[in-house]
């Protein structure tokens, strides 16, 4: 791997409603798997990636989070006044590795919330979704991100068992190619991959992203490609009792 990076974004301000009801007072990242929050598992797979900066972009039940890692002997550090833009900003340090909080109003999007971490990412970054995890080949990830000079690189699940609906079409059916088509109502004729949240950006993302608030149409972002991941991808998702499973 020639470049590095530096900075991962987790998103972690959804209402989580197929965690009900357990979700009715606790963020989904912090489900218990194990006796540990789901949330660490993502952390150190970061910190196994190399990267040394999280930003932690919250919303609704922002404060359980917070409140385990202060609960765990992390002093956390308030950066701003809320009342002067609607985002409270605060960081800690935890197993050597710094992590802000982002935390904006629980109405917002996955568009505004990225749009929220502009000022404090300075270069490319990953990023990654909280409620799922998969065995990454990140070398290979990063490698061909700059290797395209792509925008956007996803990890996608080929899905061949047809677990579940995919929602992306990739150029000629392989998964190392251009995305084509990115459905994220799942309503396309012959999708054939699932992106599983684990994908590096351009830090020119930011300099295309609308002020509106609508998520950001992927496929119609030039530059977004995938790469194939094989191995299955575990959901924290509730049948019954809730369990670690893919999709």
């Amino acid at each position: 791997m020639s470049r590095k990076i530096k900075n991962a974004v987790i998103f972690a301000g959804g209402l989580g409603t197929r965690l009900k009801p357990w979700t009715e007072n606790n963020q989904k990242a912090m489900y218990p798997i194990n006796g540990r929050p789901f949330l660490l598992y993502l952390i150190d797979q970061i910190k196994d990636f190399g990267i040394d900066d999280i930003y932690l972009l919250l919303g609704y039940k922002a404060y359980t989070v917070i409140d385990y890692f202060t609960a765990h002997k992390s002093y956390v550090i308030w950066e701003n006044d809320i009342s002067k833009c609607g985002v409270e900003v605060c960081h800690t340090s935890y197993n050597d590795l710094k992590i802000k909080f982002i935390i904006t109003p629980v109405d917002y999007d996955t568009n505004l919330r990225l749009k929220s971490a502009k000022d404090y990412i300075d270069s490319d970054f990953l990023m990654m979704y909280c409620d799922n995890i998969c065995p990454i080949d990140f070398d290979k990830l990063v490698d061909n991100f700059y290797k395209h000079n792509a925008m956007i690189e996803l990890s996608v699940y080929e899905n061949k068992d047809n677990w579940t609906k995919s929602n992306i079409i990739i150029d000629n059916g392989a998964c190392d190619g251009r995305v084509l088509i990115y459905d994220k109502k799942r309503l396309e004729k012959n999708l054939n991959g699932v992106d599983i949240g684990c994908a590096i950006l351009s830090k020119k993302i930011f300099d295309i992203m609308s002020d509106d608030d609508r998520d950001m149409e992927m496929a119609k972002v030039a530059g977004v490609r995938g790469i194939k991941v094989d191995d299955d991808y575990k959901l924290i998702d509730a049948v019954n009792d809730l369990i670690m499973d893919k999709r």
